[in-house]
């Protein structure tokens, strides 16, 4: 391929999906700055791949692969470091405390996905967020389509079951 076909296939990738890599490394990562490594890591590596791509899987699919590698690396690192929470002001205005409790539930169920296996979190994430159907999220995390069912089964018990646990 010559290398203003490949800019150009990267460019329309880049275009067409920005968006969707980004949101999908924030879901799992909870942080926009985080996401934003994520996704600059990402089209990092697609770009170095892209003359090796085959084309044995949709563009989309390989470029979705090479996100939840990068979010797992990040995501592995970040763990490492420690975070200090902000903790709200006690005199907050009751619109201020509705959506302070709004983006506590957000935090809490980021952080309920976060504790799932990964790969639990990844069909979740792939499903509810991403939207894709199990065809797609079975190419993307090179699973067959029965264990990618009974990851997402299990994956929605043990977050129920986390997010009953926080309720009480």
């Amino acid at each position: 391929m010559r290398d203003d076909e490949m800019t150009k296939r990267f460019r329309a990738l880049v275009r067409d999906q920005g968006d969707r890599i980004y949101n999908l490394a924030l879901m799992r990562s909870g942080r926009r700055d985080l996401a934003q490594d994520v996704v600059q890591e990402t089209y990092l590596r697609a770009w170095r791949g892209l003359a090796r791509f085959r084309g044995a899987a949709e563009l989309t699919t390989w470029l979705y692969r090479i996100a939840i590698n990068v979010c797992h690396s990040y995501l592995k690192r970040e763990s490492r470091k420690e975070t200090e929470a902000l903790m709200p002001e006690l005199n907050a205005a009751p619109s201020a405390e509705a959506e302070f409790l709004k983006e506590e539930r957000r935090n809490q169920v980021r952080s309920a996905i976060g504790r799932l296996p990964e790969i639990q979190a990844d069909v979740l994430t792939l499903f509810y967020l991403r939207e894709q159907r199990y065809e797609e999220i079975a190419s993307i995390l090179q699973l067959p389509l029965g264990t990618v069912k009974s990851h997402l089964h299990r994956a929605k018990k043990a977050l129920r079951s986390q997010l009953e646990e926080i309720q009480l």
